[in-house]
C-alpha cells in the first residue's frame, strides 16, 4: 500500500533523527559522568571528580527511561522500538494470539517513533474493586525521585531538539494499553536483548565504531534438544536418549509442572536459532545455522571503525566448509592475521581444550581489503 510506504519511509527518518540525538544526549552524559583517568603510558583523559556511583547510575537510568520522565527520551524510543522488533522473533507461543497485526505494528510504532501518546491514559478497574492508598513517606520519597529525574532529563540536548521535531510521547502510557506492546517488553527482560549501535551511538557517529574489540566468543551452534532440557527441569531424568525422552516427555513435564518453562525454553533456543541463521539480522556471517564465533565476527566487522581492529579466538570450521562460502568472502576481505594452534599443552593453557580441538586467533581490519594477511 502507497499509504504505508509513505509512512514507513518517515518512520525510518524519525529513527535517523532520534539516533542523532541519542548520541547527543550520551556525548553529554559520559562528558559529566566519566571518571578523570590517564591512559597507559601517561595519556590524560579528561573527566569529573568527586562524582559517586549512585548519581551515575541515576544520571543512566534516565537515559533509558528507566526513571519515566515525562515525554519519553529519544533512547527510550528507539530501545522500545527496537526491543519490538526482536521480540517478534522469540514470541511466546502461549501469546500467539496477541501477536500485532500490520497495521497494529505500523500504528504503535508512529506513536512509539513520531510521537502522540499522552499522559493520561485511564485504567478501567471492575466494580467495587478499589487501589490500596499508597503509605505517605513512600508518596513524597516517589515524588522528590521524579522531581530530579525530570531536572536530569531537562538538562539533555535531547530535550529541546525533541520538543521540535517530535510530538510528546509517554512510552509507559502506550505499553500499558497495547497488549502486544506489553508482551514484547516482557519478552525483551527476559532474553535481554543488547543494541550496541543504541548503547554506544555517539561513539559510532563520532568514530564510525571501535578502535579495538577483543573477544573470545562461544563455539557453538544453537541446537534444540528436548531431553536435554527436560533434564534441566527434572535432574531425575538426565542422560535418557532423544528417543526416550521423547516418550515420557509429556508426562515427565505434567509431574513436574514444567510446561511453561519447557515452552520458554523452546521459543528461547529455536528463536536464536532463527535468529543467528538470518542474513537479515547478520549479513556477514552468511544464512543456514551458523556457529556463535561467526556471529560474534560479523558483530566485530559492523561494530569497527575503518581503522580499528578486532582480536578474536575461535574455530575455523567455516575454511573447510563448502556452505560458509559467504562468510569466507568477507573473512579474507577482513582478516589480518590468522594464527592457528591445536592445544598440545594441555596441563598449562586450556586444560578443557584437548589437543584434537584446532582453534585460532585472529586480527581482523575495520576496512575490507585485498587479501593480506
Amino acid at each position: 500500500e502507497a499509504h504505508e510506504v509513505k509512512l514507513l519511509v518517515q518512520l525510518s527518518e524519525a529513527a535517523d533523527a532520534l539516533f542523532s540525538a541519542v548520541a547527543d544526549d550520551l556525548e553529554k552524559m559520559r562528558a559529566s559522568s566519566n571518571d578523570a583517568i590517564t591512559l597507559w603510558p601517561d595519556k590524560p583523559m579528561e573527566g569529573v571528580k568527586g562524582l559517586d556511583y549512585q548519581s551515575k547510575l541515576e544520571r543512566l537510568r534516565v537515559l533509558q527511561g528507566e526513571e519515566h520522565v515525562s515525554n519519553s527520551l529519544p533512547y527510550q524510543r528507539l530501545k522500545t522500538a527496537m526491543d519490538a522488533w526482536c521480540a517478534l522473533w522469540l514470541w511466546p507461543l502461549d501469546q500467539a494470539e496477541k501477536l500485532p497485526s500490520r497495521p497494529e505494528w505500523l500504528r504503535d510504532l508512529s506513536l512509539i517513533l513520531l510521537g502522540g501518546m499522552t499522559s493520561d491514559g485511564e485504567i478501567t478497574l471492575p466494580e467495587g474493586v478499589e487501589l490500596p492508598d499508597a503509605p505517605k513517606d513512600l508518596v513524597q520519597m516517589m515524588e522528590a525521585r521524579q522531581a530530579v529525574a525530570e531536572e536530569i532529563a531537562a538538562d539533555l540536548p535531547s530535550k529541546t531538539i525533541s520538543a521540535a521535531l517530535f510530538q510528546a510521547t509517554y512510552i509507559d502510557t502506550l505499553i500499558r494499553n497495547s497488549p502486544w506492546l506489553r508482551v514484547a517488553r516482557e519478552t525483551a527482560r527476559r532474553e535481554r536483548f543488547v543494541h550496541y549501535d543504541l548503547i554506544f551511538a555517539d561513539i559510532q557517529r563520532a568514530r564510525g565504531g571501535f578502535d579495538l574489540i577483543v573477544g573470545n566468543p562461544p563455539w557453538a551452534k544453537p541446537s534444540w534438544n528436548e531431553g536435554l532440557v527436560l533434564a534441566d527441569i527434572d535432574p531425575k531424568h538426565m542422560n535418557l536418549s532423544a528417543s526416550d525422552a521423547k516418550k515420557i516427555l509429556a508426562g515427565a513435564l505434567a509431574q513436574a509442572k514444567g510446561e511453561a518453562r519447557f515452552l520458554e525454553e523452546f521459543v528461547s533456543t529455536r528463536g536464536a536459532m532463527a535468529v543467528t541463521s538470518s542474513e537479515l539480522t547478520f549479513p556477514y556471517a552468511g544464512n543456514g545455522q551458523n556457529n556463535l564465533y561467526r556471529c560474534f565476527a560479523d558483530l566485530a566487522f559492523r561494530l569497527m571503525s575503518r581503522d580499528g581492529y578486532s582480536a578474536l579466538i575461535h574455530q575455523d570450521g567455516h575454511l573447510g566448509d563448502p556452505k560458509s562460502g559467504g562468510f569466507r568472502r568477507h573473512w579474507y576481505a577482513r582478516i589480518a592475521k590468522h594464527f592457528h594452534f591445536r592445544n598440545e599443552m594441555k596441563a598449562k593453557n586450556f586444560a578443557e581444550v584437548h589437543n584434537e580441538v584446532s582453534f585460532s586467533l585472529n586480527i581482523y581490519r575495520g576496512e575490507p581489503s585485498e587479501v593480506s594477511f
